[in-house]
């Protein structure tokens, strides 16, 4: 009986507890609109109790009182009312969102704002075929404006009598200062940069064996059989360290590797960008706001009708389904089509540049 009485007892205050929690929410979501109609209220109240205290009118009900006095002032007092209350509820929204953006700031800000960064430095590499944004010579200040600049005159940045030509993009003696970049997605790139890593891999397992057993010998008997034979296995370990290690220098060090052509460039931008930006996603999508969604999204649309346009335009032979028997009239049209492209795809990302301002002020 009473296991029973208490199962009730638990069963009631759980739902009384989810109740407060609903009223609770529901308080919480609609604040404003409850402290407009308080003050609504109150001002009625208090208008009302002044009237009677001053015997402008002798009770509640007194009809000549609502219909020449109160019902006019009431009107007027309304429309004052309504203006407070899209004032304060402004402020409060304002304050709100300004709240919220500082919650996200906390959570993902830093990773957002070297995303949004690295994205503006790799357009800008391909654009102005200049392999410095990929340095920290470039502050991301000066990134965002001169991707700014490309928006305001993209026709005196790509020169399309020469953008077709191969071009340097990184320098595989000293490599890159920033991580994050389309070019190690270039396949033949991407190759040498994992040749390197099996051999670098391999490098260290070397050094950790060689360095094990030479804290062995320096703990046994010079004399002993057993010194004799760990000598041995240091010795092998030592001289396979110094052979692999000289492999390292007979990987490719040319001008071939760093000079790409268009379409690979293109084909390793958009990979970085699906990648860079799914990724984000991933890592922040409950917390991510629709609008930046939104806006990525537009990202990648624009970017893939630029790296169409452009393909179009340079090699129209493999797109002779679309020329309709005059090549020279399509590739007039994906030129204007590509400028259009690019201009959104900036325009996009710098407003998503701007997304923080407000904390970061």
């Amino acid at each position: 009986m009473e296991s029973r009485y208490s199962s009730v007892l638990r069963k009631y205050a759980r739902n009384l507890k989810r109740k407060l929690k609903l009223s609770l929410s529901f308080f919480s979501d609609n604040i404003v609109n409850i402290i407009v109609l308080i003050i609504v209220i109150g001002i009625f109240v208090a208008a009302f109790e002044i009237q009677i205290a001053s015997k402008n009118a002798s009770s509640i009900v007194d009809s000549e009182f609502w219909i020449n006095t109160m019902l006019p002032n009431i009107m007027a007092d309304m429309i004052g009312i309504v203006f407070t209350s899209f004032f304060i509820a402004g402020l409060f929204t304002r304050n709100n969102k300004r709240s919220q953006l500082k919650i996200m700031h906390s959570v993902f800000g830093q990773q957002y704002n070297k995303l949004i960064s690295m994205l503006c430095r790799n357009i800008l590499v391909i654009v102005k075929r200049d392999d410095i944004y990929l340095s920290f010579q470039k502050d991301d200040r000066t990134v965002y404006q001169d991707l700014s600049l490309v928006v305001k005159d993209i026709e005196g940045f790509i020169d399309y009598s020469s953008f077709n030509r191969s071009f340097r993009i990184w320098d595989v003696t000293s490599g890159s200062s920033l991580w994050d970049t389309y070019i190690d997605m270039i396949p033949k790139i991407e190759k040498y940069n994992n040749d390197i890593w099996v051999v670098l891999g391999e490098i260290d397992l070397l050094a950790k064996e060689e360095a094990k057993y030479a804290i062995f010998l320096s703990l046994m008997d010079q004399g002993s059989t057993e010194y004799q034979s760990t000598l041995e296995t240091h010795n092998k370990y030592k001289n396979e360290l110094k052979s692999k290690s000289r492999l390292l220098l007979k990987f490719p060090k040319n001008n071939e590797l760093s000079q790409v052509e268009l379409k690979e460039s293109l084909d390793a931008l958009r990979k970085f960008f699906n990648s860079s930006i799914q990724e984000f996603i991933k890592m922040n999508g409950l917390v991510l706001p629709m609008e930046i969604r939104y806006s990525f999204a537009q990202v990648q649309k624009a970017l893939n009708r630029f790296i169409y346009s452009m393909k179009v335009y340079y090699f129209p032979n493999e797109y002779n389904h679309l020329s309709e028997g005059n090549i020279e009239s399509l590739r007039i049209k994906k030129k204007k089509e590509s400028l259009t492209a690019i201009i959104d795809l900036s325009e996009e990302l710098l407003n998503l540049s701007k997304y923080f301002n407000t904390v970061d002020d």
